[in-house]
């Protein structure tokens, strides 16, 4: 009798004790969960503030976007030099530095591509770099911003021209257009002070000088400018404004070809 009752007895034991160890490795594997979550959400040293110095055509926002940082990561396991990697993809941005400031900081330092063009596109105004790269769009407010008084601006009236922010302007005439009278900024000055207007249409380019002021010459370049031909541009200036300076007449002068063809209509 008492043989059969042990027999029972360890029969009903076992199932019970793997339940049990079933429980335990269960409640186990919470707490182990629950204690990885709670140490990822107390990181060490977690950032708390990103600071942006020296941006002026992109928004902090922008930079933020670009670094891909959140504030759940922590200080230490920020590479420096894969938030520069990341900001550098921008081609608006010329240089950067990022600096860590324990406890809880992030700085970066920024060098942006300088705007020198305004591009006027009907109702739209972008700003460009003095190699047509396209820096920003600006709103349409109206407001002459005197940051810009001193800019190229270049009228564009080519059709389907493609024009995207941080990328190069799709026209390879207005570029050139750029770049060349960019050049004349800098070693004619007092050539590039006479100009009024640049104009870039499918025809060519034209350029505009002393509209408010006689005479008033019109220059047709073609459909091509370098360094000669605005050398040539300047020795005709010269001339003309020698020959014809006491008149009121409206001088057109073709560059298009090797050489210049004036031609005048009296106002």
């Amino acid at each position: 009798m008492i043989e059969r009752f042990g027999k029972t007895h360890t029969v009903a034991r076992k199932p019970t004790r793997v339940l049990l160890l079933i429980g335990i490795g269960i409640l186990l594997m919470f707490v182990v969960i629950n204690l990885a979550t709670r140490v990822r959400t107390f990181q060490i040293f977690p950032l708390r503030s990103v600071v942006v110095m020296g941006n002026n055509i992109l928004s902090t926002e922008e930079i933020l976007t670009l670094t891909g940082l959140s504030a759940d990561q922590s200080l230490l396991s920020i590479r420096k030099s894969v938030v520069l990697r990341k900001l550098l993809r921008d081609r608006r941005i010329a240089s950067a530095e990022v600096i860590k400031i324990y406890p809880d900081k992030l700085k970066i330092l920024l060098s942006e591509v300088p705007g020198r063009v305004l591009i006027n596109m009907g109702k739209e105004v972008y700003v460009s770099s003095s190699d047509g790269l396209i820096l920003k769009k600006l709103d349409n407010s109206g407001e002459v911003n005197p940051h810009y008084k001193d800019f190229i601006e270049i009228t564009l009236n080519e059709k389907n021209v493609d024009i995207k922010v941080g990328d190069y302007i799709g026209s390879i005439l207005t570029r050139e257009a750029i770049v060349a009278f960019s050049g004349m900024k800098v070693k004619s000055p007092e050539i590039y002070r006479m100009i009024d207007r640049i104009v870039v249409e499918s025809q060519g380019i034209t350029v505009i000088l002393n509209r408010r002021a006689d005479p008033v010459r019109e220059v047709y370049l073609g459909f091509s400018i370098d360094s000669e031909k605005l050398e040539k541009l300047r020795a005709v200036l010269l001339v003309t404004r020698k020959i014809y300076g006491n008149t009121s007449s409206h001088v057109y002068i073709d560059l298009s070809s090797s050489y210049a063809a004036v031609k005048l209509k009296e106002s």
